[in-house]
């Protein structure tokens, strides 16, 4: 199992992550807000997946450049408020 996890599965993650991650950059740049609320809705279902690792990239990268992230940060509290709203 360890062989076919390292050898396809790792390599397939990696390739969805990329189309996942440039996906969500892409509707964003295109339309904002939804976007923020798109990853919010879908945030949890990323985390389940391990997805949202890519996301942090972005995030990584617009801390620096532009000293704040109004995109993945408040999808993560969007996610989290409908947690809190489901119980």
């Amino acid at each position: 199992m360890l062989p076919l996890a390292l050898c396809v599965l790792g390599p397939l993650a990696s390739f969805l992550g990329s189309y996942v991650y440039e996906a969500m950059i892409s509707l964003h740049e295109v339309a904002g807000p939804l976007a923020v609320v798109l990853v919010g809705v879908t945030f949890s279902l990323l985390v389940m997946a391990g997805m949202h690792q890519v996301l942090f990239a972005f995030l990584f990268v617009s801390f620096p450049m532009l000293g704040y992230d109004g995109f993945i940060l408040p999808a993560m509290i969007i996610s989290s408020w409908q947690l809190v709203e489901l119980f």
